[in-house]
């Protein structure tokens, strides 16, 4: 065991169209773009940090979002 502390994350998740996934995450689930490149833009809402990056075969992926209020981000 080291002395090290994990002071963070990031999720990172593959998209193709990332004008579109950003459109979504800000749109829809009120994320901010924190930095954005032509390959890749990071989100964040709140305390929650997401990256997406340009894949031309993005993997399937599966992401969890605590909430306080599901109905209203939903609706």
């Amino acid at each position: 065991m080291s002395d090290g502390v994990v002071l963070g994350g990031r999720v990172v998740l593959g998209v193709e169209d990332l004008q579109r996934a950003r459109g979504f995450w800000c749109g829809a689930l009120g994320f901010e773009p924190v930095t954005a490149r032509a390959d890749a833009v990071i989100l964040r809402a709140h305390e929650a940090e997401i990256a997406r990056e340009v894949e031309a075969r993005p993997p399937p992926s599966r992401l969890l979002l605590h909430v306080r209020d599901f109905e209203a981000v939903r609706d």
